[in-house]
């Protein structure tokens, strides 16, 4: 009789101390991943290069659709599969006349509703570290003089 007891609760004993050794080692595993995650992340924010270089990119991409809407009016309206991979494609160098241009260019909730369509786009955002949920509220903090606007 009691060398069954014994038994089953040294069973159930062992597999409790298992059991709280295997969570100790997750909990320590997923502490470790979420540190080298934020790492990771604060070494890409630092990195001024990278930054500057998906920031102008970024900048190219709205102008590239901007001339390229400005030309046809309707293309927003008719779909823009191919004329996106103009944009996509056309890594255009812009000249100083299209950067005064640009550096006017005002950015209305449906020209950046519009941009948010182009995977493209939101690719861009993401690698400037701004996620999927921040970027639909992005124009209304863009937004700062509440005009409608982003200049």
């Amino acid at each position: 009789g009691y060398g069954l007891v014994f038994c089953s609760m040294s069973v159930l004993m062992v597999f409790g101390l298992f059991n709280v050794i295997a969570a100790i080692f997750v909990e320590n595993t997923l502490a470790a991943a979420k540190l080298n995650t934020v790492l990771h992340k604060r070494k890409r924010l630092l990195d001024t290069q990278m930054f500057a270089e998906k920031a102008a990119e970024l900048v190219q991409f709205v102008w590239g659709v901007h001339t390229l809407r400005q030309s046809d009016p309707d293309w927003d309206v008719v779909g823009h599969t191919v004329s996106q991979r103009k944009v996509m494609g056309s890594k255009v160098m812009m000249t100083e006349d299209d950067i005064d241009e640009a550096a006017m260019l005002q950015i209305t909730p449906d020209f950046f509703k519009f941009l948010r369509s182009f995977r493209e786009f939101e690719s861009l955002l993401e690698d400037l570290d701004i996620s999927d949920e921040d970027q639909v509220d992005l124009f209304d903090t863009l937004d700062v003089d509440g005009g409608g606007t982003i200049d």
